[in-house]
């Protein structure tokens, strides 16, 4: 279900994202090809910059190095095997060790990992965010870890030795971390509820004659409250500058309430289905006093609450200043404790229909032992029925299919995309045949001359618009047209070693215009002449400068 919808606003597999960060994201992955090297440490210096999550990056170009595959197809075969495989298996195993080796609850999970369209889909729309897209999918599998290492998994874990399930752990959260670093945060404000939960049944059992008891007990309560200290230091410091946190409110706290509630955040539309399933999920989980589960979407939703609803100032920065106070990108991370919740729900709601239709118990639903086992015929058909009611009941909801049909415009090319258009994609694709090998381009990188680097393969004075450059890459930016009458531009044209210049015009892609005036009218200013022109978009070589 997930591939259908991905597919379907992709269009097609060299599809690319008319988004922002794509511009970003693309050219890292060439960056990463051109040094040989995908460490995080050393992938901000693309663009001047320091520390930045290469785990995304690595991946595709991994695959690029394997397949021989183009860095648009590559980056959207990764999306897709991430997004329709990584992330429903990973919340399958995540409701599998919440509430055991039971059929139905993972089944459910399967479906319901398709039903919110504030993940996948979201984040394949928005930005475009490929690293939380990675991480997010990978956050249940690390939930999934956590659990029997804190004693709170749903499946028997005697045979287990606790330092290999901690050894899982430790191994899974680096990789969490090197996705996107906001993800790992959000895995630690949800083990909040964990961590209490598991204290609390070590505080239940002292036993104040029984000296080992008390000692246990003393250790665990300080053990949770250096946890507690150490997340709380965490959470001052990893954060990006305030200045990059601008996005605001964008509605009331009760309707980001609302929102929660009903599965349908940044205002999708609304759907019965999910509201019932989240409804009926969190009454079970209360009536059966998993308090942690309901705890850890409460962190979430309260999280979605504050970065939507709470007005700008210190305290809304506090809470989710580490998502740049994005609603979209907390949106995202909702699903994660939603799916199994819902198809706790959808469990329950099965059972009772089954006693409904004539049958005193539910037993006959699942297998005695704690293994599965080959279902009766009984189990086999209630569980095809409630994967068709599911299927019918979210897949046609209209949260979902706003959700896919919103994300067909930021990968359509016509006349007036936001990035990249007809006339931009077919210019860049000759460089290859026009420019030396060892050419050195300069443009716009608000617009799509700034993916020249990523598809074309060419050497970019700017590779995002988020750079720290040498003054010379300013001054070409500004100035580059009075090549004849200044003489500090050739000089910045030699230090740089730029050869040829793209103009594809002053349209960005949020709409805006941030100058470089300096790559205007070059041919008019005897400066350079056209090697190559596709509707308005032109390639100059520079001539002005010996």
């Amino acid at each position: 279900m997930l591939l259908r919808r991905i597919v379907f606003f992709m269009g097609e597999p060299a599809a690319i994202s008319q988004t922002f960060d794509n511009i970003f994201h693309l050219n890292a992955v060439r960056y990463v090809l051109d040094t040989g090297s995908a460490s995080s440490l050393t992938l901000g210096e693309m663009n001047g910059g320091g520390f930045y999550p290469a785990g995304w990056h690595g991946l595709v170009s991994g695959v690029v190095l394997l397949t021989g595959a183009e860095i648009p197809i590559a980056t959207n075969m990764v999306a897709i095997a991430v997004a329709a495989l990584v992330w429903p298996l990973g919340c399958v195993f995540l409701t599998r060790q919440i509430v055991g080796d039971r059929i139905l609850p993972m089944l459910a999970a399967g479906v319901l990992s398709a039903a919110f369209g504030a993940f996948p889909i979201l984040m394949l729309d928005f930005g475009v965010l490929y690293p939380n897209v990675l991480s997010i999918s990978l956050l249940p599998i690390v939930l999934g870890a956590l659990l029997p290492a804190v004693g709170l998994s749903g499946q028997s874990v005697s045979g287990q030795p606790v330092v290999w399930r901690w050894l899982v752990v430790l191994a899974a959260v680096p990789g969490l971390a090197l996705a996107h670093p906001s993800t790992l945060m959000a895995l630690l404000a949800l083990m909040v509820p964990v961590a209490v939960r598991a204290w609390w049944r070590q505080a239940s059992r002292i036993r104040w004659a029984e000296r080992g008891t008390v000692m246990t007990g003393v250790l665990s309560t300080i053990v949770l409250i250096m946890g507690l200290l150490v997340l709380a230091v965490l959470w001052y410091y990893v954060r990006p500058v305030k200045e990059d946190a601008f996005w605001g409110p964008i509605e009331s706290p009760g309707q980001a309430v609302g929102e929660v509630i009903t599965g349908t955040q940044m205002g999708r539309p609304f759907s019965w289905s999910l509201f019932v399933l989240i409804v009926v999920g969190i009454g079970v989980l209360v009536a059966g006093r998993c308090w942690w589960l309901v705890g850890m979407f409460g962190v979430l939703g309260f999280l979605y609450v504050a970065v939507a609803g709470f007005p700008m100032g210190d305290t809304r920065w506090f809470f989710v200043g580490i998502w740049y106070n994005d609603p979209t990108r907390l949106a995202a991370l909702i699903p994660v404790i939603a799916v199994p919740l819902t198809a706790v729900a959808a469990t329950f709601l099965v059972q009772r229909l089954w006693i409904l239709v004539g049958r005193k118990t539910v037993a006959d639903l699942y297998t005695e032992s704690s293994r599965i086992q080959r279902p009766t015929l009984a189990a086999f058909a209630g569980a095809v029925l409630m994967v068709v009611v599911l299927t019918a009941f979210t897949q046609q909801a209209p949260n979902i299919r706003y959700a896919a049909a919103n994300a067909v415009a930021s990968y359509q090319v016509g006349p007036d995309s936001a990035l990249l258009n007809q006339d931009e994609m077919e210019l860049l694709s000759r460089l290859d045949e026009k420019l030396p090998e060892d050419a050195v381009v300069v443009g716009n990188p608000w617009n799509g001359s700034g993916l020249a680097y990523a598809l074309s393969d060419r050497e970019s004075v700017f590779t995002h618009t988020f750079y720290e450059v040498p003054e010379s890459a300013h001054i070409l930016a500004d100035r580059l047209n009075q090549a004849g009458e200044d003489p500090e531009v050739c000089a910045a044209v030699e230090e740089l070693g730029v050869d040829y210049v793209l103009d594809f015009g002053h349209r960005e892609v949020h709409g805006g215009d941030h100058g470089f005036d300096g790559l205007d009218d070059l041919q008019e200013n005897g400066v350079g002449r056209v090697i190559d022109v596709v509707g308005d978009a032109k390639v100059y070589e520079i001539t002005a400068c010996p």
